[in-house]
C-alpha cells in the first residue's frame, strides 16, 4: 500500500508581482481507521475481484458484495429522499 496519496515539493504560485506561495511543500496521508477497513466501498469491490489470496484479505468476496449492495442501497435512499425533497 502507498505511504502517501499526495506529494508536492516547491509548489510556487503568483498573482502579478505579488508571490501567494514560495517552494511551499506538504504531504496528505491516507486516514486509516482501524475495524472500519471492512466498510469501505474500495475494499468490498476489491475484494470481489478477488481469485487469489482470498484467505489474507479483511473481507470475504461475498461479503464485500453485500458492503456494496449496502452502498448502493443507501446512495440510492438518500437520493430517493434529496429528490423528494427537492422536488416539491
Amino acid at each position: 500500500m502507498l505511504d502517501a496519496i499526495i506529494e508536492v515539493h516547491g509548489l510556487r504560485n503568483r498573482f502579478g508581482p505579488t508571490v501567494a506561495l514560495d517552494r511551499m511543500t506538504f504531504t496528505v496521508q491516507p486516514v486509516r481507521l482501524p475495524g472500519l477497513e471492512q466498510l469501505a466501498p474500495m475494499t468490498a469491490g476489491l475484494a470481489i475481484h478477488a481469485i487469489a489470496g482470498v484467505r489474507s484479505l479483511p473481507i470475504s468476496p461475498w461479503a464485500g458484495l453485500g458492503v456494496l449492495a449496502g452502498w448502493a442501497a443507501a446512495a440510492m435512499l438518500a437520493g430517493s429522499l434529496l429528490l423528494r425533497l427537492r422536488d416539491v
